[in-house]
């Protein structure tokens, strides 16, 4: 595992072409990592690919926001969105990019194909690309009809090497680690807690007020500090 001070997270990409420039004009904040804790990662079965980080300083809202965490109970969408920013294998190798990761970050919609509740895993089917190299840690959320955005899983390592070998293509299986089966551990290491439902008038009336609030409110969670 990495030391913290070896990480350097970069918000926001600033630049359609992230190869021009210097790396600090590319991305609209740097931040330096105090905290890393990874969780009882299973490398030989890829299981828990997990792990928090803790910034430095806070992450200012004018360079990106928050996105809201699931509850366990949380029904997933059939089509899902990952984001990312790895390599691209269908873009041809140049002097100025080599690795193949000036396309930047994309969000790309997945379909949804089932969960592997033992190893807390989702599992989806493209529709045109899958994860590539550069896109692990990645989120991978849903979107609701009040345009409220809920993370449920991170890219993982755990995809087979068949399954890495094109982009492109319908129906390529990719693998997420679960979030909603490690919202307790989430809760103990970072404080970050899911606040309990427990109801009110407003969601007893046919017609709530401001149901995007009620929407979010089933979604919202506490910080403990």
């Amino acid at each position: 595992m990495r030391n913290p001070e070896e990480i350097l997270v970069a918000i926001g990409i600033s630049k359609e072409d992230i190869n021009s420039g210097s790396t600090s004009k590319n991305f609209k904040a740097l931040h330096n990592v105090s905290k890393v804790i990874v969780h009882n990662y299973d490398i030989c079965q890829e299981n828990n690919d997990l792990a928090l980080i803790e910034l430095s300083r806070n992450i200012s809202e004018a360079h990106s926001t928050p996105i809201c965490m699931p509850n366990e109970n949380l029904q997933l969408h059939g089509v899902l969105y990952a984001s990312g920013s790895g390599i691209d294998p269908g873009l041809p190798r140049t002097l100025t990019d080599p690795y193949r990761i000036s396309r930047g970050q994309q969000v790309v919609a997945q379909k949804y194909h089932g969960t592997d509740e033992s190893s807390h895993k989702i599992l989806t089917l493209t529709f045109s690309k899958s994860p590539q190299g550069g896109d692990s840690g990645g989120p991978l959320f849903q979107v609701d009809e009040a345009d409220v955005h809920t993370l449920v899983g991170i890219t993982s390592n755990g995809l087979p090497g068949e399954i890495r070998q094109s982009d492109h293509g319908q129906n390529s299986l990719a693998i997420y680690t679960d979030v909603r089966g490690f919202l307790d551990w989430i809760c103990k290491y970072s404080g970050v807690c899911p606040i309990e439902d427990t109801g009110s008038e407003e969601e007893s009336s046919p017609n709530p007020p401001n149901a995007k609030r009620k929407d979010e409110a089933k979604l919202a969670y506490t910080i403990n500090v």
